[in-house]
């Protein structure tokens, strides 16, 4: 998203309007920020399970869901504005039309990866209530398994 982003903000300014609109918002860049915020945020409370941890993963991926949608909404109006203009006039308008689809396409993706790491950390942060103790075994004499317990056969 956002090389794609960059590419399309490094095109030169065909009508000054239109490239205005396509790259202002900068939406390669808070999104980008927001999506990589949010992929951490996850890693890290998947290699560490903590309330905070799951949480912020919690608040990060809600709002990389949402800031998916508008990112979606602005790039789809983005392209209406642009493909009336550009796709007849220059011979570059329809590559820059691709870029743009290609980042509704991961705008698409990221929103629903978002979204369903925000379902699954809520189920998650609302079930976890619990105190877990561990308490490992001191005496230094080794574990006896009980030889009378039986197995059940079992066929194919």
């Amino acid at each position: 998203m956002l090389c794609l982003g960059v590419t399309i903000s490094l095109f030169p300014p065909f009508d000054s309007r239109l490239h205005y609109v396509a790259t202002a918002t900068g939406y390669h860049i808070w999104g980008s920020f927001s999506f990589l915020t949010s992929g951490a945020l996850s890693i890290a409370a998947g290699r560490k399970v903590t309330r905070c941890l799951i949480q912020c993963s919690l608040g990060w991926n809600t709002v990389s869901a949402i800031v998916a949608v508008l990112g979606t909404i602005m790039t789809i109006l983005k392209e209406i504005l642009i493909y009336r203009d550009v796709i007849w006039g220059f011979s570059y308008g329809s590559l820059f039309i691709g870029m743009l689809t290609g980042m509704v396409f991961l705008s698409l993706a990221e929103g629903c990866i978002a979204l369903s790491l925000s379902i699954y950390a809520c189920k998650v942060a609302c079930s976890v209530n619990k105190v877990v103790v561990f308490l490992p075994n001191n005496d230094n004499n080794p574990s006896v398994v009980s030889p009378e317990h039986v197995y059940d056969e079992v066929t194919f």
